[in-house]
């Protein structure tokens, strides 16, 4: 027992720095590709990056499907390193923009993606469980929000340094174009390096899928993602996730080339790392809410400021622009490029307006990224290879949908629709939020029937096989 107690502080302290790794390396890659997919549009013609990103996020979608079991045949930490070398490709494909390279190199980074995000919510959970059955004081909801938040910190972070960079680059040299392209796919490729320096977790012996030692609550519709899109809360969850995805479209597909067409390439890489430090401090400010100041509903109250914050940033949108005849990737294509300095008049927006518009984006981010992985990870965590390919599922098709359709629409029109998903998503939310809470009511009555009656000399019930308090991953 002593030998025991001594060893876990070690451990918990091992598992602790393998969370912190794991978020540096995996955070790292994903920064260099967001702001790939944010800046594609400021640097290669409109069309040729709208079709790309439409392409990795089609086939992003279509692996979810298969992201369950491949995740679950490689094991978390091979799944993705090779998902990580196939998103270098994706990145270097931008150095000499070709169709004929691009778009087979977006559908196998949108489908390596899918796997990635898989393995990634699953590794972050099972290394959370670890860690809290380190401590009899921790709980594994207390550690899934710890590395949540470590998770979204992390990757806020290195946002928060990879959109500058771009920036700084371009305006270093204006000329380079293709330059930011080079030094995200070498940092991409020493990120994939470093996740080769994160330890393994392998599920326990004897949890395989359908097995026993999970709460009724946490399997309900099963372990693959086709039983997870008819499970009631996740088809609550789901408008929460589309809204998500919209969101993430709108900005690289309309706001950009208004950028780039009022300010220049390297203006886009500024306003973006505005994102990125609102993110990266309100990541930080989420993860630690639920767990120091609002315990019981703090991570519920999160999610709902990232929704209001993506519905003021649509509002202040379509508040601000006329609905112009030509869509903006037309009048982006048929104008010459202005001179960088001030903000034409005739903008629709003005520089607060976008500060303010940037900012807001990036706490819908934050809280999605952190907030709504860690409640996944919470309620699935004996399933997290579906759950997590569900989260991305539904997220990849609302935002394969936002760069097909709105470049076609006014910015206006399509910052209104926009908004309109974020509503539906608030409601979605709202919804889930009482499904849950008549499961938890229903489990506490069943528990309380089950203690009266053997206090009353009757035989007790048998315990469902998933009535565990704690989990184990499968």
């Amino acid at each position: 027992m002593a030998a025991a107690a001594t060893a876990r502080p070690p451990a918990r302290r091992a598992l602790l720095l393998n969370g912190i790794k794991f978020s540096v390396a995996m955070s790292g890659l994903e920064g260099c590709v967001v702001a790939t997919i944010a800046l594609s549009a400021a640097v290669v013609p409109s069309a040729l990056a709208h079709t790309a990103n439409a392409m990795l996020y089609l086939f992003f979608a279509i692996g979810t499907f298969a992201a369950p079991p491949l995740v679950a045949a490689l094991g978390a930490k091979r799944a993705m390193m090779v998902c990580m070398a196939a998103y270098s490709l994706y990145l270097a494909a931008y150095i000499a923009p070709d169709p004929r390279v691009l778009y087979p190199a977006a559908s196998l980074g949108g489908f390596a993606g899918a796997l990635l995000w898989t393995a990634q919510g699953a590794y972050f959970t099972r290394n959370a469980v670890e860690y809290a059955a380190c401590d009899p004081a921790d709980s594994d909801s207390q550690a899934i929000s710890l590395f949540a938040g470590i998770f979204a910190t992390a990757f806020q972070t290195c946002l928060l340094l990879a959109k500058p960079l771009a920036g700084a680059l371009l305006t270093a040299w204006p000329d380079a174009t293709q330059l930011p392209f080079a030094v995200y796919t070498a940092l991409a490729v020493a990120f994939t390096l470093l996740m080769a320096a994160v330890r393994p977790l392998h599920p326990p012996a004897g949890t395989a899928e359908g097995g026993g030692g999970a709460r009724c609550a946490d399997l309900v519709g099963g372990g693959s993602l086709l039983a997870m899109l008819i499970e009631p809360r996740m088809l609550l969850l789901a408008a929460n996730n589309a809204a998500f995805g919209l969101a993430t479209a709108l900005f690289p597909s309309h706001v950009t080339p208004l950028i780039k067409h009022s300010l220049g390439a390297a203006a886009a890489g500024w306003l973006y790392s505005v994102a990125g430090v609102s993110s990266a401090l309100l990541a930080a400010a989420f993860a630690a809410l639920p767990r120091y100041a609002l315990p019981g509903f703090g991570r519920e109250v999160c999610i709902g400021a990232g929704q209001a914050a993506f519905a003021c940033a649509c509002a202040l949108i379509a508040a601000w622009c006329d609905d112009a005849p030509a869509t903006m990737l037309d009048a982006a294509a048929a104008l010459p490029p202005p001179p960088p300095p001030p903000l034409p008049d005739e903008s629709c927006l003005t520089w607060a307006a976008l500060l303010a518009c940037f900012v807001l984006y990036g706490a819908g981010i934050a809280s999605w990224q952190g907030s709504c992985m860690a409640l996944v990870g919470e309620l699935w965590r004996a399933r997290p290879y579906a759950a997590f390919a569900h989260l991305k599922f539904t997220s990849g098709v609302a935002s394969f949908a936002g760069f097909l359709l709105l470049p076609r629409l006014p910015l206006r029109t399509a910052a209104l629709v926009t908004l309109g998903v974020q509503v539906l998503g608030a409601v979605g939310f709202a919804l889930f939020l009482r499904v849950r809470r008549r499961g938890t009511s229903l489990l506490a009555d069943a528990s309380r029937e089950r203690a009266s009656s053997t206090a009353g000399g009757a035989k007790p019930r048998a315990e469902p096989p998933c009535s565990d308090t704690r989990v184990e991953m499968t």
